[in-house]
């Protein structure tokens, strides 16, 4: 079995530094940003652990299986291209579907401190990560001719739901914190002033503060790129 760990060492956590330096070096960006950019990547590395790996590579563990039952039959049973509305025998909320939900509700919080975001680039990058992952999936059971685990159109949808279940906490959140903010009139330091600017531009435009938020915004737009 090929381990996460051994991956983590060798390939994960060289890109991640990189990304890093490249991000402070090259774009110029603040300690707070790399701060919750670290957070990203990090839980993306728990997301390709729990997901993908370990990965069966021994010749003859996977001679032994394909013997037993050839990879085109195990495509016939262990891939799913039907979504759940269409199945009669579909059972709705089960663990593995919980699961695949909260695996993906950080993602839908987290990303809002990392690029700038809208509802449709939160339904677009939630898709996109689960996608991404039953992708990854297919690609390695036809690298190994073994598919060592169950790839679901299903677990797309969950993950999209995961993703989506994280913008609403994060929109709640930032709408509470801004408040409070606000209420209190709260003097910030680095860190909670990078999280005040990014929740300030979060309201939707029908919203009776926007005019306000406009306004806060473009007074503290020329400290942004410095955070």
């Amino acid at each position: 079995m090929l381990s996460f760990e051994s991956i983590f060492v060798s390939v994960y956590l060289p890109l991640a530094i990189s990304i890093l330096l490249y991000n402070r070096l090259k774009k110029k960006k603040g300690k707070i940003y790399l701060f919750f950019l670290s957070i990203f990547l990090f839980y993306l590395s728990f997301v390709i652990k729990y997901t993908l790996f370990p990965i069966p590579v021994n010749k003859r563990y996977l001679a032994y299986i394909n013997q037993h039952m050839p990879f085109h039959e195990m495509l016939k049973y262990r891939i799913n291209f039907f979504p759940l509305w269409i199945r009669p025998d579909f059972t709705f909320l089960t663990k593995e579907q919980i699961l695949n939900i909260i695996l993906c509700i950080p993602f839908g919080f987290l990303i809002n401190f990392i690029i700038k975001t809208n509802i449709s680039k939160i339904f677009f990058y939630s898709f996109l990560i689960g996608f991404s992952i039953e992708s990854l999936q297919m690609l390695l059971s036809v690298s190994i001719r073994h598919v060592y685990r169950t790839i679901d159109i299903n677990d797309i949808i969950f993950n999209f739901t995961g993703g989506i279940i994280g913008f609403l906490f994060y929109l709640i959140i930032a709408r509470i914190y801004v408040f409070i903010c606000d209420y209190f009139n709260i003097q910030h330091n680095e860190f909670t002033y990078y999280i005040y600017i990014h929740s300030i531009t979060k309201r939707k435009d029908g919203d009776s503060g926007i005019s306000k938020d406009v306004r806060k915004y473009h007074l503290l737009k020329k400290h942004i790129k410095k955070l």
